[in-house]
């Protein structure tokens, strides 16, 4: 309700509607998440900081509800992720855990695990926490899922056992269940 009512003020409504696509979704109205995603996009600016969250949250939130059209909005995400060696804004990592997210979901062990490296530099940033992902999810988590589909056992574990321990300190209470 409260993110539904910052839908009448004129800032970040893209990102607000995400958050009310989010809560739709946690709360089983799928129809209405994914009308909430699409939404967002349209009103999204051309260049903004959170570039490529609509697009993780979209294909991820597709996932999520066991959508069949979910692997076709890849392609919309791919050009948002973080690029290895330079800074990225804020919203190529919350498409990078929207995205690890997603393949977990629909089973894409081997695109998984191709993100790996990514997920170590989202790791990299110390982020713990974004708020924006529908997932949920962390850098941590999304670190885990494409170690263990890349069959890296002991580096899978370490990221889950220090996403866990997040979601316990800091505390993220919508992961402690995941």
């Amino acid at each position: 309700e409260h993110s539904q009512a910052l839908l009448s003020g004129p800032i970040f409504r893209y990102w607000n509607r995400s958050v009310v696509a989010a809560a739709y979704l946690y709360l089983g109205a799928v129809d209405d998440a994914l009308e909430h995603v699409s939404m967002a996009a349209k009103e999204q600016p051309r260049d903004h900081f959170l570039k490529g969250m609509i697009e993780g949250n979209h294909f991820v939130a597709t996932a999520l509800a066991g959508r069949a059209d979910a692997e076709g909005l890849i392609s919309a995400l791919l050009p948002w992720l973080p690029v290895a060696g330079r800074r990225n804004v804020e919203g190529a990592y919350v498409a990078l855990e929207a995205l690890a997210t997603g393949l977990a979901v629909i089973g894409d062990r081997e695109g998984l695990a191709r993100l790996y490296p990514l997920t170590l530099a989202g790791v990299q940033t110390n982020r713990v926490l974004q708020t924006s992902v529908i997932g949920p999810s962390t850098s941590q988590l999304a670190a885990a899922l494409a170690a263990d589909a890349a069959g890296l056992h002991d580096q899978a574990r370490e990221h889950f056992e220090i996403a866990l321990r997040q979601a316990h300190e800091v505390p993220i209470r919508i992961l402690q269940p995941t």
